[in-house]
């Protein structure tokens, strides 16, 4: 595992404590359009289709490929950058925080895994 990460330069670091929800890129950018465009497919699907319940096994897969061709990449990325992860700006990361500041922080709360 360790040498793919090594090979695609993929780090690990140690987030703040309590501060995973904040921090999330999915749960920033990625998670909460794509409920939205899950909504809006199976209203449409619901709508034409009639029928009432549950989807069909038969109708899942292209339905979940609907979803699939409009998710966009840019949005991984934009909530890495977001979050503060990728590229690293430990003010946004800390401003994330409840009680948070638009000030410059101390970087000496971070440790050295956060580089």
């Amino acid at each position: 595992m360790f040498t793919g990460c090594i090979d695609h330069d993929i780090k690990f670091v140690c987030l703040i404590p309590n501060s995973t929800h904040l921090l999330q890129p999915l749960d920033i950018a990625v998670f909460r359009p794509m409920k939205i465009i899950w909504r809006n497919i199976l209203e449409q699907w619901r709508r034409e289709s009639r029928v009432k319940g549950a989807i069909p096994k038969t109708q899942f897969p292209a339905l979940l490929l609907k979803l699939h061709n409009q998710l966009r990449g840019e949005n991984l990325i934009s909530g890495f950058r977001a979050a503060g992860i990728h590229p690293l700006n430990r003010n946004e990361v800390l401003r994330r925080l409840p009680g948070g500041t638009n000030t410059p922080i101390d970087t000496e709360i971070f440790n050295d895994v956060v580089t």
